[in-house]
């Protein structure tokens, strides 16, 4: 026979468990949320249009000027004008987030840089 102390004892350690495997799971799948939201952000904007905003979003940069965004992005750039995108996957690297978003109908994904620290956008240097 269990005395009525013992089974308390034994729900106190399991419920902190499971608490634990919940926070985890939690970081594990929200872990990159800032990062993936100012991906979604600019491309919710490049959607829409608003090219300028988007540029804003990406974070200008002397090295990448909104000249070379619209060469990218423009109605007739590279990529073209956005009708589709979807974020695929993200993985942590160092001081930045990797973020794989699929565009338009393109073959693969395209894997984007995020900085943690201003969520500033660019091409990743790797892909995942």
């Amino acid at each position: 026979m269990v005395q009525p102390g013992k089974n308390r004892l034994l729900k106190t350690p399991l419920i902190l468990a499971g608490a634990a495997v919940a926070l985890g799971i939690l970081i594990y799948f929200f872990a990159n949320f800032r990062e993936e939201r100012a991906v979604q952000k600019c491309f919710e904007a490049l959607q829409q249009g608003d090219l300028e905003a988007a540029y804003q979003i990406w974070g200008p940069t002397e090295q990448y000027t909104f000249k070379d965004f619209l060469q990218d992005w423009g109605e007739d750039g590279y990529y073209g004008k956005v009708r589709y995108f979807k974020i695929v996957e993200s993985e942590s690297q160092g001081s930045g987030v990797i973020v794989r978003v699929q565009i338009n109908n393109l073959a693969r994904p395209i894997a984007f840089w995020v900085e943690r620290e201003d969520r500033s956008i660019g091409f990743s240097p790797t892909d995942l």
